[in-house]
């Protein structure tokens, strides 16, 4: 069922974005282009229900939602094991690994979070938010940080992880993937 966003406005004290309407094929790959500050973020919360809209409404949006916030929200302290199997407890030493490997952080898997470089940890993220269970990835600028190289391997295995489900990111320029995007 197509995720629907109708007359939808957004904002804090004042309106961010205004009447927003467009509609999300079931498991298609969509992009929220624009550029920074105009509420790419805060629309990706208001999807998540996190924030409520001003006014307007997000028809048939997913109840089981996987998100990669702008920040990585990793725990510094524990393993990068744990970060991702925190989430999902089915996954087994095998697919973590296996998942890691794809993003080109094969063999991390024992270090803590605190250790790595803001380009590894983003990914990791990336990691554990395609393999948590979900019907529906919101995804917040997910490639900031992460050179060209590894950009290319995340989203071959965003690619391979995404099955069904529909994505949806945010970012200033399209991904490259998108069957359809709306620019703010």
């Amino acid at each position: 069922m197509k995720v629907i966003i109708k007359d939808l406005s957004l904002g804090y004290n004042e309106i961010i974005l205004e009447n927003l309407n467009f509609e999300i094929p079931t498991g298609s790959v969509f992009s929220l282009l624009g550029n920074s500050g105009i509420g790419k973020t805060t629309l990706i919360y208001t999807m998540a229900g996190l924030l409520k809209p001003l006014s307007g409404e997000i028809i048939n949006m997913p109840k089981r939602l996987s998100v990669l916030f702008q920040e990585d929200r990793l725990f510094e302290s524990f393993k990068v094991h744990d970060n991702i199997s925190a989430y999902n407890d089915r996954l087994t030493v095998a697919e973590i690994e296996s998942a890691l490997e794809r993003v080109g952080l094969g063999g991390i898997r024992k270090l803590k979070i605190g250790e790595l470089s803001g380009g590894m940890k983003r990914r990791v993220a990336i990691v554990r938010t395609m393999l948590m269970e979900s019907d529906l990835i919101l995804m917040d600028e997910p490639f900031s940080g992460i050179d060209e190289e590894n950009r290319k391997k995340t989203l071959d295995f965003i690619m391979e992880e995404k099955k069904e489900r529909g994505i949806i990111f945010s970012s200033h320029s399209p991904i490259g993937i998108e069957d359809d995007y709306i620019v703010l």
